[in-house]
């Protein structure tokens, strides 16, 4: 193994890093912009006290060239997002979030893993997810990890949970699918 780590992708992430090589996820474009900032604005994830930050959250041109940015477009509409960003320390995720009437299709599950394929070719160890509490779950099921509580900041003005996800390591003789 010449040193190598290997490790197996955990069972639930298997089918869909083999099938999000086909799903409909591309790099976002300024043309999306608008459509990003809605969904973020307006998603059903953010009720009460969470209500102003997500209203607050504007996805520009600027953001596309700052961050890693890729949409699920089922050809008719983006129905969801992720953002990421990339620092020295590593790959944090910055947003993501799926329109509407869109939850519980697959469609976070897909962006997930599409995100986890992105990082993983950026020869990063493992993606930094600081969580909106009601989505801690769904990481968790993902299977990222709870390494901590983020302390309340200058736009959330609530504790959040601190989650980190392992990139699976391959030697270079093995690929995923």
């Amino acid at each position: 193994m010449n040193g190598d780590v290997k490790r197996a992708l955990p069972p639930c992430h298997l089918q869909d890093l083999r099938t999000s090589l086909d799903a409909p996820i591309r790099p976002a474009a300024s043309a999306d912009c608008p459509v990003l900032t809605r969904i973020v604005n307006e998603s059903n994830c953010y009720p009460g006290m969470y209500r102003a930050l997500a209203g607050a959250v504007r996805v520009t041109p600027a953001v596309l060239l700052d961050r890693i940015v890729r949409v699920h477009d089922d050809g008719t509409a983006v129905r969801g997002f992720f953002s990421v960003e990339q620092t020295a320390a590593g790959s944090s995720l910055d947003l993501m979030f799926v329109d509407n009437g869109w939850t519980g299709r697959g469609i976070g599950r897909m962006l997930f893993n599409d995100l986890v394929q992105t990082v993983h070719s950026l020869h990063y160890r493992g993606i930094l997810i600081i969580s909106h509490p009601p989505a801690q779950g769904f990481y968790l099921h993902m299977g990222a990890r709870l390494t901590g509580i983020e302390p309340p900041g200058k736009s959330a003005t609530w504790t959040r949970p601190r989650l980190w996800y392992d990139i699976p390591v391959q030697t270079r003789n093995e690929s995923v699918g």
